[in-house]
């Protein structure tokens, strides 16, 4: 059994969780654990290591996968084979190019086989020299997430219009299981690496928690941050977040939850002055996707204006507008990115670098965490101020009873954001401003 970072339990999960999915009771409580790795040196060039062959029941579609990390911020170019063994001989049937590096990332392939194979197992050919850590080494079947699903959303919505629901089933969910192979819920906690050749046992450990849904225990890597929870990650990986949970529940948010967010949206567009320079620059949204190619900057998929978004590069939450400097991201990318800044989102250098490149911003400015200046100072010269106007951007709306609540959490999203960038507690600046305590909810 691991050893427990701490015995403390730090989430409790509900009997049934809220997409109606019910709980085994096996998970009692999300807990961190140290799991043990095994280390592998690439003492060479073009090196080529095959892990032990996994044995995989009769099926048609399956997937294989480990995580893998390098040591001391080193980079390590690998090409990664999924071989598979039918008819008494190996085959290659699937290859990756990935790019490895100090953070634990997932490595392997989905697989979908002419004929029945018994046995799989990965070949990497490592491009330059290092050491690499390996965990959780799996294979198995692929489960089809799609039936259910779909029976879950017919059910919450029986008059759902077809076209929006084979968009859901076909894209949130089929094309979000190919990007998250965790979705073919290997128990990587079981794994195959004792049994490879060229390993040795290491003290080095990773850092892991359980899913909520599909009860395995996967490295931290696997779940989304959150600050609401006491982990400081969501209660379920990314895998059964983005293909088993948004899928029901996105499309659902209720009016209300949509007109909440269109207003605080709309607070901070105003803010930062956004729809003023979009509306005198009309065909900036046909730049940017030329600009880019037509593909996303973040995977490279080929997007249109239907399915493309144009991001906030620097997120409009710490008030930086739309503007000439955006990315066009697809769908998914653009969920993923949500609200960070892009040195939080694209851990590659490389890839900042060209993000500064076709942006037209500094790699500096790339790389930099702080609320848009021009934005700050203003707030700060009057907090009372910039607070009426918020109050006054909701109260424009028809039914002010739907918005009233609007002005206290955009002003909590922007002073929340300052204080942890930039140091400053807009709460205590209005009270030292205005001789009062705060009078909204903080």
């Amino acid at each position: 059994m691991a050893r427990l970072l701490s015995k403390k339990v730090i989430g409790r999960r509900a009997t049934v969780n809220r997409t109606g999915n019910k709980s085994s009771g096996k998970v009692k409580a999300q807990e961190l654990y140290n799991k043990a790795t095994y280390l592998l040196r690439v003492k060479k060039q073009n090196q080529v290591n095959v892990l032990s062959d996994i044995p995989v029941p009769q099926s048609t579609d399956y997937a294989v996968g480990v995580y893998i990390k390098t040591s001391n911020k080193k980079t390590i170019h690998v090409t990664i084979d999924a071989e598979v063994f039918s008819s008494n001989e190996w085959g290659i049937d699937h290859s990756i190019k990935i790019k490895i590096d100090n953070d634990w990332k997932i490595a392997g392939a989905f697989v979908s086989p002419k004929k029945n194979i018994s046995k799989m197992r990965l070949r990497f050919h490592f491009n330059n020299k290092g050491n690499v850590y390996l965990w959780g080494y799996q294979a198995g079947t692929i489960e089809d997430l799609v039936p259910s699903i779909e029976k879950d959303i017919r059910e919450q919505d029986p008059e759902i219009d077809e076209e929006k629901l084979q968009f859901i089933l076909k894209t949130l969910v089929q094309k979000n299981r190919l990007k998250y192979i965790e979705t073919a819920y290997l128990d990587h906690e079981n794994d195959h690496l004792k049994n490879s050749a060229g390993l040795t046992s290491t003290s080095l450990k990773i850092q892991c928690k359980y899913c909520t849904l599909c009860e395995r225990l996967l490295p931290v890597v696997s779940f989304h941050k959150h600050s609401m929870f006491a982990s400081g990650y969501q209660l379920e990986c990314k895998g059964c977040k983005n293909c088993n949970i948004n899928p029901k529940l996105n499309y659902l948010r209720t009016k209300q939850q949509l007109l909440e967010s269109s207003l605080i949206r709309r607070e901070f567009e105003v803010l930062a002055k956004e729809n003023e320079w979009v509306r005198k620059n009309p065909d900036i949204i046909k730049e940017l996707f030329n600009k880019f190619d037509n593909k996303c900057f973040n995977c490279g998929v080929k997007v249109d204006r239907r399915t493309g978004h144009v991001d906030h590069t620097r997120p409009l939450v710490a008030l930086w507008p739309l503007d000439k400097h955006a990315t066009i991201l697809c769908s998914q990318c653009n969920n993923e990115k949500h609200d960070k800044f892009p040195i939080e989102f694209y851990k590659d250098k490389d890839k900042r670098i060209k993000l500064a490149n076709i942006t037209g911003l500094s790699i500096g400015e790339i790389e930099e965490t702080k609320v848009n200046p021009s934005v700050l100072k203003i707030i700060m010269r009057d907090v009372n101020n910039w607070y009426k106007q918020l109050k006054e951007i909701a109260r424009r709306h028809q039914d002010i009873n739907k918005t009233k609540s609007i002005p206290d959490r955009s002003f909590r999203a922007v002073a929340r954001r300052v204080k942890k960038l930039n140091g400053v507690d807009l709460y205590e600046l209005y009270q030292k401003q205005t001789g009062r305590s705060f009078p909204g909810q903080k």
